[in-house]
């Protein structure tokens, strides 16, 4: 992954850690994630995973990204955002211009639990497109 375009805090922590190294599928990184002791530590490797997918899938269609503490102003006050960031972990904005809320969960277990979303769900309301991005099968 690229030093230059990811935003997350912890970013070069877990690249000089080489958790990123020589991965071959997801399921891979999630028993990497798996072996980690702290659920915080979890969190972060998987976001900073989600920054990369973003700038090298393409069916994203991400031209640029900010992570939550550096979402401009502007775009926090047309989405009426929290001024804590609650509820949402970045935005990222299309090749037509729009701007897509995301959410990044990861879980030991094989289900996100509905009530561990609902401050996402509750201030998406203004985003034509919100995704969740996490490692659960299912949601309950």
């Amino acid at each position: 992954m690229s030093q230059n375009r990811t935003q997350h805090p912890k970013a070069q922590y877990w690249i000089n850690k080489g958790i990123f190294d020589d991965l071959q599928s997801f399921r891979e990184l999630e028993t990497r994630i798996s072996a980690l002791t702290l659920n915080k530590d979890k969190g972060d490797v998987l976001e900073i995973f989600v920054e990369a997918y973003l700038h090298t899938q393409k069916i994203n269609q991400c031209v640029r990204h900010w992570i939550v503490g550096r979402i401009p102003i502007e775009l926090r006050e047309r989405y009426s955002l929290p001024p804590d960031g609650t509820g949402i972990d970045g935005i990222y904005e299309t090749l037509d211009g729009k701007h897509v809320a995301y959410q990044v969960k990861y879980r030991d277990a094989s289900h996100l639990p509905y009530d561990e979303m609902s401050s996402f769900l509750g201030i998406i309301n203004k985003f034509s497109d919100a995704v969740i991005f996490t490692n659960p099968t299912s949601t309950g």
